[in-house]
C-alpha cells in the first residue's frame, strides 16, 4: 500500500513540474531571434557561443541563431530584409548606413580596440606611418575601415595621399602571399586572425597598430533597427546583457569558449584549436583593454570623432546627429 502512494505521489510530482514548466513557456514564451555575423564561424564571435552554450540567452527568453557570413551576401541586408534583429559590423560602415538613411541603432560594441592593424615584410623596414610614403598600401576587398585607417595615419605623419599608393587586392592569395608576391609593400589584417599563419610559416614582419598613433575606431558593433529597438526593447536588453556575460565567461576560462567555439565551425580552415585558442587569446585585450573597461560599452564621443573623420574625408556626405543613432543604455542597465 505504501509503495502505491509512494508511486501516485512520484506521479503527482512529476505532472506539477511538467505543468509548471508548460505554464511557463505559455506565460513567457521564448522569442527567436538572429544574429548575422561580420565573418565565417570562429573565435572573434566567441562570447556569443558562450553565451548559447552556456544557455545565457535561454535563461533571458530567447533563442538565437547566427548567420554566418558569406561572399554573395552583405550581412546588413539580412537586418533589413527581416532575417536578423542583430547584426555584427565596423563603426565606419555603421556611418555610412547612417549616411544613406537607413534604420540602424547601434547598442553595444564588442571591440574597443579594433583588430585591424597593417603588417609589412621586416625586410622592407617598415616600422612607422612615416616609411608608408612612395609605397604601395593594400587593401583586401575595398572595406572602408582599411582605406580610412590609412588616411588617418598618413595625416598624422604628415604623408600626403598622392605620394603613396592605396591598391586594392581580392582575395585570391593570402596576406603573406601578397607581401612575398610584392602585390603591396603594407597591408591590412586582423592581428587577432591571419599573423597566425605568420608566425605558423616563420615569416618574419612588422606590424603597425593604429591604436599607437591614436587612431584607434574599435570594431564589432552590434546594430539592430532603431524601430525593433523601440518595439522590443525587453529583447535588445536581454540579448545585448547576456552576450556581454558571454563574453566575460569567454574572457575568464578561454579555454572552455574556444571548445565552445569549436561547436560553431563549418569552415575547415577554423577547424584547428591552437588556431582558434591564438584569436580568442589575442582578441581579449581588445575586448577588455583595462580592468575598468565595461565589455561592449559603447563610447559616445568616439562616434562623434569619427563622424568628424569621415566627413572630412568625404567619406559621409549628409549633416545628421550620431547621437540619434547610438545608444548605451542596454549596456548599462
Amino acid at each position: 500500500m505504501k509503495n502505491i502512494r509512494l508511486f501516485i505521489t512520484i506521479i503527482v510530482v512529476i505532472v506539477i513540474i511538467l505543468m509548471g514548466s508548460w505554464l511557463v513557456t505559455r506565460i513567457n514564451p521564448r522569442f527567436s531571434t538572429t544574429v548575422a555575423l561580420k565573418w565565417v564561424n570562429q573565435a572573434q564571435f566567441a562570447g556569443m557561443y558562450v553565451a548559447n552554450e552556456k544557455k545565457y540567452y535561454r535563461n533571458a527568453g530567447l533563442t538565437v541563431t547566427f548567420k554566418e557570413f558569406n561572399f554573395q551576401t552583405n550581412p546588413i541586408d539580412y537586418l533589413k530584409n527581416g532575417i536578423a534583429d542583430f547584426v555584427l559590423m565596423s563603426p565606419e560602415e555603421f556611418m555610412i548606413h547612417v549616411n544613406n538613411g537607413e534604420d540602424v541603432y547601434a547598442v553595444a560594441e564588442f571591440f574597443q580596440i579594433s583588430p585591424y592593424a597593417f603588417v609589412s615584410l621586416k625586410e622592407k623596414n617598415i616600422k612607422t606611418p612615416a616609411d608608408f610614403q612612395y609605397k604601395i598600401l593594400g587593401v583586401k576587398g575595398k572595406k572602408i575601415e582599411q582605406e580610412l585607417a590609412y588616411l588617418l595615419l598618413l595625416d598624422t605623419f604628415g604623408v600626403e595621399k598622392d605620394t603613396v599608393d592605396i591598391k586594392v587586392l581580392d582575395f585570391e592569395k593570402k596576406e603573406w602571399n601578397n607581401l612575398i608576391d610584392h602585390d603591396a609593400d603594407v597591408l591590412d589584417l586582423y592581428r587577432t586572425d591571419q599573423l597566425y599563419y605568420f608566425k605558423k610559416e616563420g615569416i618574419a614582419y612588422n606590424l603597425i597598430q593604429p591604436e599607437q598613433y591614436e587612431v584607434n575606431i574599435g570594431n564589432d558593433i552590434l546594430v539592430t533597427k532603431k524601430s525593433f529597438a523601440i518595439q522590443h526593447p525587453n529583447i535588445v536588453r536581454k540579448f545585448v546583457q547576456a552576450s556581454v556575460k558571454g563574453w566575460q565567461k569567454a574572457i575568464e576560462n578561454p579555454q572552455e569558449a574556444v571548445n565552445d567555439t569549436m561547436l560553431y565551425i563549418t569552415d575547415e580552415e577554423y577547424k584547428d584549436m591552437a588556431y582558434q585558442k591564438f584569436i580568442l587569446e589575442n582578441s581579449i585585450p581588445l575586448i577588455k583593454p583595462s580592468t575598468l573597461t565595461h565589455i561592449g560599452y559603447i563610447d559616445i564621443e568616439k562616434f562623434i570623432n569619427l563622424y568628424k573623420e569621415m566627413t572630412e574625408k568625404g567619406f559621409i556626405t549628409h549633416e545628421f546627429n550620431i547621437k540619434e543613432f547610438i545608444t548605451d543604455e542596454f549596456i548599462l542597465q
